[in-house]
């Protein structure tokens, strides 16, 4: 990597010196490319597992919440912001984007959408919300099931 100003550029193709634009699609490639695609208040690992749930129940955090607003861009660690994150989501003035990210669409990601949803509106009895997923290699018949399911692909 070599910094251009103060973006990151990837290696030089051959030696030409023409910078590879190509960001890693690992997950935290991909989530850079969807946040830095998508306006809004976004909030990493955001806990919407139940405190009272249970021993045998672990904390469960979604890759990330994004609150459609006029932010351009604004990403913050859920833990250590939330007033602000609960101050923009009980306003109801926005839509909400809950995000999970894997390098590859597969059951156990479209799994942990929709068991989010159900445990975000149960934490904080919102309705306005939608589901995606963020990934780069994707699967047809699994495709389909979310386009079936109201689960929003996107594929970088």
């Amino acid at each position: 990597m070599r910094n251009i100003g103060s973006k990151k550029m990837g290696k030089t193709k051959a030696n030409n010196n023409i910078p590879d634009n190509s960001i890693e699609l690992n997950e935290n490639g991909l989530l850079k490319l969807y946040c830095s695609n998508n306006h809004g208040t976004s909030f990493r690992e955001v806990s919407v597992g139940l405190r009272n749930s249970g021993k045998n129940s672990n904390d469960r955090r979604i890759d990330v919440v994004r609150i459609e607003n006029d932010t351009n861009e604004k990403v913050y660690k859920y833990s250590t912001n939330k007033d602000p994150f609960m101050n923009l989501v009980k306003t109801d003035k926005y839509n909400i984007e809950l995000v999970e990210i894997k390098k590859k669409l597969n059951r156990g990601v479209i799994g942990q959408i929709i068991v989010g949803e159900y445990l975000f509106k149960k934490k904080f009895k919102v309705n306005n919300i939608t589901k995606a997923i963020v990934y780069h290699i994707g699967d047809s018949l699994l495709e389909e099931f979310c386009k079936e399911n109201k689960i929003k692909l996107i594929q970088y």
